[in-house]
């Protein structure tokens, strides 16, 4: 199976940024204002993934997968691409783990919209 999707902006700005992991205390989830944005960053990555086929419950636990991140940026205000794809790592394999989950991250920006580029993701899962 290969699910490939893209998605643009974030859950706040269409147009804006992808956002980056952040560590999360059972606490902060309540609590932290950048924990919550985090928590509904990754409910909208699972909502992309759900929209394109994928069946997030149908994960196996401990199962093999490949997950390759393309970030794109608009501007210097952004996250690191790895703790972009570590996000939407956990966002996917929130209940399956993501002990077995391998791939790459790459990324390209630039000063402002260009042709094609837009503000997001595109993300490649194979398992």
């Amino acid at each position: 199976m290969i699910y490939r999707f893209e998605i643009h902006g974030n859950q706040e700005n269409p147009q804006g940024n992808p956002i980056p992991y952040h560590r999360t205390t059972q606490r902060a989830k309540w609590k932290d204002p950048t924990a919550k944005r985090y928590g509904a960053w990754k409910r909208f990555v699972q909502q992309h993934a759900l929209e394109a086929g994928l069946k997030i419950g149908k994960l196996k636990k401990n199962g093999h997968y490949r997950l390759d991140v393309t970030c794109f940026f608009v501007g210097e205000n952004h996250g690191d691409p790895g703790n972009i794809r570590k996000g939407v790592e956990d966002g996917l394999f929130e209940v399956a783990g993501d002990k077995h989950v391998w791939g790459m991250v790459t990324f390209c920006c630039a000063a402002k919209p260009v042709g094609k580029l837009f503000p997001g993701i595109l993300i490649v899962l194979e398992g």
